[in-house]
């Protein structure tokens, strides 16, 4: 398998105005093959176009230059208009600034976890 667009166990949601983040706790980003790779893109609705951003990214994943672990080895990725801050910027991955949005995940040469739907798809929450 190429690619795959895995489904959340929760209903799909489509997020508002808010801040959110999206934590692959230690050891739970998705298994993949060699040379796999994550890719999470961002999209306004009900366009379902790039959000443009100062930034200039319209997706994050594994492979993001810079993109930083927590000290207890998960990955967060933030969810917002505005930037988390300097020190969270590298795992930013911009909203718009108004209305609501989405994003969709894709897993490249997924391993057999994900293949098999046995790895679970983290759930966004509200940010803190």
């Amino acid at each position: 398998m190429e690619r795959l667009f895995p489904r959340p166990s929760y209903p799909r949601i489509v997020l508002e105005i808010q801040k959110y983040v999206l934590t692959f706790a230690a050891g739970k980003l998705p298994p993949l093959e060699k040379g796999g790779f994550i890719s999470i893109t961002m999209y306004d609705l009900p366009q379902r176009a790039l959000i443009h951003n100062p930034l200039e990214r319209y997706s994050i994943g594994d492979r993001t230059t810079g993109l930083k672990r927590n000290p207890d080895g998960s990955v967060t990725v933030y969810l917002q208009p505005s930037s988390p801050g300097p020190d969270r910027e590298s795992n930013w991955l911009p909203t718009p600034p108004a209305g609501p949005f989405m994003y969709v995940m894709r897993i490249y040469l997924p391993g057999e976890a994900v293949q098999k739907g046995l790895w679970e798809v983290p759930k966004p929450v509200l940010a803190q």
